[in-house]
């Protein structure tokens, strides 16, 4: 049984980012009645794996058996009506985010991020989501649950053998029901795209005379299966694999990095194709020159990218990318919300 609750977007912003990351940690801490502990020994032994508990949208996967779709439906109930709403656990959570984002190096996609998505929560880095988690009250927290709570839509899905258990249905249908203040369920993603003017080149340097390269094409995503479809067929062709064109090129024929890839990703209506490469740098200590690898490098992405455009794939290149994406299709996340 699937039961996501969706929080509508303008909920997550900078502003309330603090508050938002807090609550999601809280909610993944046990209820006002049962401790973290005492949470999960409870589900252990009533039969229940709750996979999921709390992230960007509050959402429940469970798997339980039949027999068990009251305890499993009562134990949802109490951690979404019943956070952990206790100074101590607060304190405790507040504390293990700023312990981890305190660590936290921003990189090459993190600078990416900043740049495509200027002044929204996705493109925050560390030390600004930092600095708004430690601004975070504890009554910050309380707020934005309740006006989640007012604000919240939902959708269920469930997968049962109902043949051998004709009662199921209607239990769910009832149980279900008992999830008050919660509206009809509206697909809507998150208006997030801003056009850029050019391809966005973000160059970290790294210890050992090396350095991260990311070219990042932005582009306002049409939510269009064939599109993604066509659009992740591509990816695998220019990088997405180790007989791809960029690894082919620039790894085994220019020898410029040990590694090179290309990432097709979507984040809210904002699509991204990420060309990476890690490649060496002139050394100023010992003398090495490495005969201008980071313009090597820009230039065989962009050559790539032009081939693309220009010729068209062959039909060996596009056998392998079907092949590869039946493959991981059970296992495909495509970022679509």
């Amino acid at each position: 049984m699937d039961i996501r609750f969706k929080v509508p977007p303008e909920f997550k912003t900078p502003e309330n980012i603090g508050a938002v990351m807090i609550l999601n940690q809280i909610m993944s801490k046990g209820t006002m009645y049962k401790d973290e502990k005492t949470l999960n020994n409870y589900l252990q032994k009533s039969g229940i794996s709750l996979n999921e508990i709390g992230g960007s949208d509050m959402f429940f996967t469970a798997q339980f058996s039949p027999e068990d779709f009251e305890k499993t439906l009562s134990a949802i109930k109490e951690i979404y009506y019943s956070p952990r709403f206790k100074t101590e656990e607060f304190n405790q959570a507040k504390n293990e985010i700023i312990k981890n984002l305190s660590i936290r190096k921003s990189t090459t996609k993190d600078y990416t991020k900043a740049a495509i998505f200027s002044r929204k929560v996705e493109g925050m880095p560390p030390s600004l989501i930092l600095k708004a988690v430690k601004n975070t009250s504890f009554d910050d927290v309380v707020n934005l649950y309740g006006q989640i709570r007012n604000n919240v839509s939902a959708t269920t899905v469930v997968s049962a053998p109902f043949k051998k258990y004709p009662d199921m249905k209607n239990k769910v249908f009832a149980g279900l029901n008992e999830f008050d203040n919660i509206k009809p369920f509206v697909f809507e993603y998150k208006d997030n795209y801003s056009p850029i003017k050019k391809p966005l080149v973000i160059t970290i340097p790294e210890s050992g005379n090396q350095a991260k390269i990311m070219e990042t094409f932005s582009f306002k995503n049409s939510f269009n299966i064939k599109d993604i479809t066509a659009l992740t067929l591509m990816n695998d062709i220019l990088g997405g694999s180790s007989s791809s064109r960029l690894f082919t090129d620039l790894r085994e024929n220019k020898k410029l990095a040990y590694n090179v890839q290309s990432n097709f990703e979507t984040i809210g209506n904002t699509g991204m194709i990420i060309l990476g490469i890690k490649t060496t740098t002139d050394n100023k200590d010992t003398g090495e020159v490495s005969y201008d690898n980071l313009q090597k490098s820009i230039d065989g992405f962009n050559e790539n990218i032009q081939k693309m455009v220009s010729t068209k794939v062959s039909d060996e290149e596009l056998k392998n990318a079907k092949l590869s994406l039946l493959m991981q299709s059970e296992n495909l996340n495509l970022y679509l919300f």
